[in-house]
């Protein structure tokens, strides 16, 4: 897995899309990988990167609360393959020495990870099949 950071969200086309691009640790060459989603799910993204906060919770929130409940802590999201034309991504979960994985949407897995300040990665396959170079 290579290693990324949050870098921004933009609104095109009545469409979001969110950029998380390479870090320095990453050996390769540099790329950034573009994530397309709604603009409900942009905005989510958004809001997790600069940490706000709604009155009322957001699901976002939720989760984390769950996770916190039975005593979890989101080690990462990965954003794992793309088949037919869309992005997948998983969440690590932990407690202890156990450890689970869950299938989800990019957008969910970057939102949260960003509002837990956890690692994101995306596959080395999706990065050279999907990635484009920094602007």
């Amino acid at each position: 897995m290579i290693p990324v950071e949050f870098e921004r969200v933009e609104l095109r086309e009545g469409r979001g899309v969110i950029w998380p691009a390479w870090t320095a640790q990453h050996d390769g060459p540099p790329f950034r990988l573009p994530v397309w989603v709604g603009e409900h799910e942009a905005a989510l993204v958004q809001i997790a990167a600069e940490g706000l906060r709604s009155p009322r919770p957001l699901t976002i929130d939720v989760l984390r609360q769950v996770l916190l409940a039975f005593d979890l802590r989101l080690e990462g999201a990965a954003i794992t393959a793309a088949r037919d034309g869309l992005l997948h991504a998983e969440l690590t979960v932990g407690s202890g020495t156990r450890r689970r994985t869950i299938d989800c949407r990019p957008s969910d897995a970057l939102a949260l990870a960003l509002r837990e300040r956890a690692p994101i990665a995306v596959a080395p396959d999706v990065a050279r099949a999907q990635g484009v170079p920094p602007a």
